[in-house]
């Protein structure tokens, strides 16, 4: 009797046995999710900081996005080729 208890296998323990696999699978990414969290905290202070950064010249009158000639950079980067 034992032996046909082994071999067939019911709906519950089929069930639990796939939970165990998830909290498995959950626990192996958890160190990638941090990592993520690390990245994109990374990428959106250096977005911010940028945003920032050129919202402050603008409105210092250093630099306008709008009006910024682009004629000049162009002609400058190809001088240096």
């Amino acid at each position: 009797m034992d032996l046909i208890d082994d071999v067939h296998s019911s709906d519950e323990e089929m069930e639990r046995l796939k939970a165990e696999t998830k909290i498995q699978t959950m626990q192996a990414y958890a160190p990638f999710k941090v990592a993520q969290r690390y990245l994109a905290l990374m990428f959106t202070g250096t977005f911010l900081a940028s945003f920032a950064l050129v919202l402050v010249m603008t409105l210092l009158g250093k630099t306008n996005i709008l009006t910024s000639n682009r004629s000049s950079m162009t002609s400058t980067w190809v001088k240096q080729c």
